[in-house]
């Protein structure tokens, strides 16, 4: 049996009608067009004629290893994170549905359905793509200290994210240049050295795109924004040693 929550706040008549149901939304996905793929789960992009467009995120695995039998499922961390985000009013899409088998060995993960956020896209492929990010530096630099916020948040609630990478952050460019925390099924609060070594590595996954996109001063810029510093400390820089030296990724 799949149990269904509903963030009725935000549902409209028609979308309740639309997903009541797990075979229902089983259903869409013949309609929608798979946008993503990997071994834990799948994403679709459903179109609706009415013009609001919607995400969903269906996992076929929990985890690995034991995550698989003794943990919170992956579409489970999801669901509460971005809940846990909303709370501190970290902007993210609207959420619409979670749904879960109640028997974690027959059904191996969950969905997830989410609202699309018009003319928005991943920070990844702005920075690949759109000429506006080196075009227009203010605006850029408004996305860096907006996220270093976030982060600082985040960090502060001792909630680490372990995949603050660019492909998991929206971004809408207009005059507002929002920013958007998304897919997080792994994150969770920490304490001790779990979360002495987890902030910097947060930090370390930020900066694999960083030293790509931006110029040294940009990311020193953001560095000191996050520490809320005005020049940095021999500490600072040698945690800034560390998280450069970390391999380049795409």
């Amino acid at each position: 049996m799949v149990q269904l929550y509903f963030e009725e706040a935000v549902l409209s008549k028609e979308e309740r009608q639309c997903f009541a149901t797990s075979e229902a939304i089983y259903a869409l996905t013949a309609k929608a067009t798979i946008v993503s793929e990997g071994p834990y789960n799948r994403m679709w992009y459903l179109a609706m004629p009415s013009g609001q467009n919607y995400y969903i995120k269906i996992y076929h695995k929990r985890g690995r290893y034991l995550r698989q039998y003794c943990a919170r499922s992956r579409a489970r961390g999801e669901w509460e994170n971005l809940q846990y985000f909303k709370q501190k009013n970290l902007p993210i899409p609207e959420l619409l549905v979670y749904g879960e088998s109640s028997r974690r060995i027959q059904y191996g993960g969950g969905f997830l359905v989410q609202r699309e956020i018009s003319g928005s896209q991943d920070l990844a492929h702005i920075a690949r793509e759109d000429p506006r990010w080196y075009l227009e530096p203010f605006r850029r630099l408004s996305v860096l200290l907006k996220l270093a916020d976030y982060l600082r948040q985040l960090h502060a609630g001792r909630f680490i994210h372990k995949d603050f990478k660019w492909r998991n952050l929206l971004v809408k460019w207009d005059d507002a240049m929002r920013v958007y925390l998304i897919d997080c099924p792994i994150g969770q609060r920490h304490f001790g050295i779990q979360y002495a070594t987890g902030w910097w590595r947060d930090l370390r996954d930020f900066d694999k795109n960083a030293r790509r996109y931006l110029s040294r001063s940009d990311r020193l810029r953001l560095y000191l924004a996050y520490r809320q510093l005005k020049t940095l400390t021999q500490k600072d820089k040698k945690l800034l040693t560390k998280i450069c030296k970390e391999k380049a990724t795409t």
